[in-house]
């Protein structure tokens, strides 16, 4: 069989492409993971708004009808829906800080380790 020489340059543009393929494989990944923690920290705070959704029906349910209660119990009721929605609403946006400073955390150390 024949062997096929290459020139130095070759050999360099085929390092650098074997180079940029992983640097792009890298960064593609890091970014996925970090779509992925928003679809998860999302998802989660869907399934809590959920179950603090059943919870509220719940207690609506076992006081009766909201017409025939006092008009203080419909305040409360009032009340406590807003609350619960704002709780969960500052809920997602802790959860979200969180988990993208993790994920900052993580894409800064990835840099340090290329620059060594």
């Amino acid at each position: 069989m024949s062997r096929v020489e290459m020139n130095p340059e070759a050999n360099k543009d085929a390092e650098l492409i074997k180079t940029a393929t992983s640097n792009t494989k890298k960064w593609a990944l890091t970014t996925y993971k970090i779509f992925l923690s928003v679809v998860h920290v999302t998802v989660v705070s869907i399934i809590v708004a959920l179950a603090d959704a059943a919870v509220i029906a719940v207690v609506s349910l076992l006081f009766g009808n909201p017409a025939a209660q006092p008009l203080l119990a419909q305040y409360i009721f009032s009340v406590l829906k807003v609350l619960s929605i704002f709780g969960t609403t500052v809920l997602y946006s802790i959860y979200l800080a969180y988990s993208l400073l993790g994920e900052a955390k993580r894409v800064i150390k990835l840099l340090k380790e290329e620059e060594n």
